[in-house]
């Protein structure tokens, strides 16, 4: 019978993957899980493929969204309250995220600052405007250790790192595609 190996959210979409013991699953996904997000000038979305070194910084932020935190790797962290910044910064954005829209609005203060620094370019940080962040569709996602193996034997590549998919739950006991 197959159980929760590990949970895994991320309060900033594309930064570090933070894995609680528990957590509080909705119709909407988990309130912390990608409430923020981040884009370019442009109003591009900025993932962890365009710069991947982002996954190196860890995030927390509360259910509310109203608190968040940042921590880099060189140990530095930088906190406190969210606040939607003045009309040009905190204005209203929609942006385009892998075939859908996501509301939100431009966050002030000194997270992006952190960011575009550690980036090597601008990045604003955006709050969505509802808890379950940037899914409209299937709040929870799952994958079974049986399901990864299976790939690994399919790609000639032995074991495959469950934690790359990015899943909120991932399952140890199943077989292949249990889960489906």
């Amino acid at each position: 019978m197959p159980h929760v190996a590990r949970l895994s959210i991320a309060p900033v979409k594309s930064l570090g993957l933070l894995h609680p013991d528990k957590v509080d699953l909705t119709e909407h996904g988990v309130a912390e899980d990608r409430r923020f997000y981040l884009i370019d000038g442009t109003g591009r979305l900025i993932d962890r493929l365009l710069i991947g070194r982002l996954v190196q910084v860890a995030a927390w932020t509360d259910p509310q969204a109203t608190t968040l935190r940042l921590t880099f790797p060189d140990g530095r962290v930088v906190d406190g309250p969210v606040v939607d910044g003045p009309v040009e910064a905190g204005a209203a954005v929609t942006t385009p995220m892998y075939g859908r829209s996501v509301e939100g609005h431009v966050i002030s203060g000194p997270f992006a600052e952190a960011l575009t620094a550690f980036a090597g370019r601008e990045v604003r940080l955006v709050r969505t405007d509802r808890a379950g962040g940037s899914r409209d569709h299937h709040p929870a996602t799952l994958m079974s250790d049986g399901s990864l193996d299976r790939l690994g034997q399919h790609l000639g590549v032995g074991q495959v790192d469950g934690r790359r998919f990015r899943m909120l739950m991932e399952l140890e006991g199943g077989v292949a595609h249990e889960e489906d």
